[in-house]
């Protein structure tokens, strides 16, 4: 047994924010805190907060850690954290120990069955058990500062970086990147079987792909999750920066060149490579989408919305797109925190409607912390189907980032062969880096990595065994692709 997952002992977690979901007069007490959105504002708890619940009471040390620890323009970190926090708090409820009584002992032993004990059926590999470790040092550092605790448990130090110290936990061998990438054909199918509910099936070469529609898959908010599926590996965005979108802020057109404020409150450009991103957007905003909002209104959910910002005009300009709002003031939309942004509502024809992009199916924003449960159904979906007939690795972890990955390695891939061609470069001639720095940089600008180092090291492995190859020299892109899967360990998921 997971030590870990134990259902005995087991951690919740949740998150603030929305309308309630339960139907009125469904229970007293429900519709008593009808208003919980409400009431976490007016104490200091934003909408996206992770909240952890014990098996048995409610700790305010925690709901004060995710309060004031984090910048509010942060809930993606806050959420990763408190997820690891979880399955700490929950191994410690197998020890009969609180999180204030935990001793260094205890985070040994944890780190040694997270990551080595046999008994444990989900071990971890080095770069999970560090990003864990990390969220241990953050947490009782805020709480050795509150003064909740005397020593940090965790330790502040790192035996990698200062060999002379004792008592680090950080693990050796760690690859900087977790995610995969996939290939087109590969993304296509775990689209269509895990978002769509088709049917999988292999083709007449042995590999799996997606068949017909599963009419009893059930499949909900279908055209959402394909669009921003879609999105995503269209764009290179991150989760945070797609997730935030509001519905006039995507681009129109192939290669237009649409501004976002990232990672880091830096300002950058991005393009939809493909039309695939804006025909799949399109189909949600004027399908469900549109259905969503028309149920809400007809509900009246829109009027009840407290702190609401009521835009009645988008106005373009070279600085970015600001809104009116109904009192006068205009505000720029780039810079707004994802809060302020899921408080806009756009005034049509008399009617509200948000401007946050994503919806729930009862019109509310969908935040982006939701995503992670999108694509682990997905996975799920996927895994079983490629269990049923026989993968020999069935499993399947698709994340937003590995659409990230994709996105990228396919522009590179793109790049690197206009360079050859341009440059008259054959297959017997040398790899040199220096030679590709445009198509490097070019993967830069659009990720918005700080540095072009960052670019090269995560995507030059999989890219360089290419130089020697001959699919440079009038390959299409896919037989581009079946090289580096076939060639590279981190690359798709090898299926046959």
């Amino acid at each position: 047994m997971d030590a870990a997952d134990s259902g005995k002992v087991s951690w919740v977690l949740g998150i603030s924010g929305g309308p309630s979901q339960v139907p009125r007069g469904f229970h007293p007490l429900a519709d008593e805190w009808r208003n919980v959105a409400d009431r976490e504002a007016a104490v200091g708890i934003v909408p996206g907060q992770p909240i952890l619940i014990s098996p048995g009471l409610v700790d305010y040390r925690l709901g004060d850690y995710f309060r004031d620890a984090y910048p509010s323009d942060r809930p993606s970190t806050a959420l990763t954290y408190a997820k690891e926090l979880r399955t700490w708090f929950t191994f410690l409820g197998t020890q009969d120990v609180e999180w204030f009584e935990a001793q260094r002992s205890h985070v040994r032993t944890f780190q040694i069955w997270r990551v080595y004990d046999s008994r444990n059926p989900k071990l971890v590999g080095p770069a999970t058990w560090n990003k864990g470790w990390a969220a241990l040092r953050h947490f009782y550092e805020w709480a050795t500062k509150e003064g909740w605790i005397e020593h940090n448990p965790a330790g502040n130090t790192d035996r990698l970086l200062d060999p002379g110290t004792v008592g680090g936990h950080r693990e050796k061998n760690a690859r900087t990147s977790r995610d995969r990438w996939i290939t087109p054909g590969e993304y296509a199918m775990w689209r269509d079987v895990g978002l769509r509910g088709y049917d999988a099936l292999r083709d007449p070469k042995g590999r799996i792909v997606a068949g017909l529609q599963n009419v009893a898959a059930r499949s909900r908010n279908t055209a959402r999750n394909v669009a921003f599926a879609d999105y995503l590996v269209t764009t290179g965005l991150r989760l945070d920066e797609a997730g935030k979108l509001l519905a006039f802020e995507p681009g129109t057109s192939i290669e237009e060149e649409v501004p976002i404020v990232g990672k880091g409150r830096v300002r950058r450009h991005y393009r939809v490579m493909n039309d695939l991103g804006l025909t799949s957007l399109h189909q949600y905003k004027v399908g469900e989408r549109t259905d969503a909002i028309r149920r809400a209104q007809a509900e009246g959910r829109y009027d009840e919305v407290k702190g609401r910002l009521e835009v009645v005009e988008v106005l373009q300009s070279r600085s970015g797109q600001r809104v009116r709002l109904t009192d006068g003031r205009v505000l720029s939309v780039e810079t707004m925190t994802a809060r302020a942004r899921a408080s806009l509502y756009l005034v049509k024809d008399q009617q509200l409607e948000p401007a946050w992009l994503w919806l729930k199916e009862d019109g509310s924003p969908l935040q982006a912390a939701s995503w992670d449960k999108v694509f682990d159904t997905a996975n799920d979906r996927v895994t079983a189907a490629r269990t049923l007939l026989g993968a020999v690795s069935p499993t399947v972890k698709v994340t937003p980032h590995s659409l990230r990955f994709t996105f990228a390695l396919f522009v590179l891939l793109a790049g690197i062969r206009a360079i050859d061609e341009h440059l008259g470069f054959d297959d017997a001639s040398p790899f040199t880096v220096m030679n590709y720095a445009q198509a490097f940089d070019e993967v830069r600008d659009l990720l918005g990595h700080s540095s072009v180092e960052t670019t090269k090291r995560v995507y030059l492995e999989p890219v360089k065994g290419l130089r020697r190859s001959s699919l440079l020299r009038g390959a299409t892109i896919e037989q581009m692709w079946d090289h580096v899967s076939a060639t590279n360990p981190l690359i798709g998921f090898h299926t046959s």
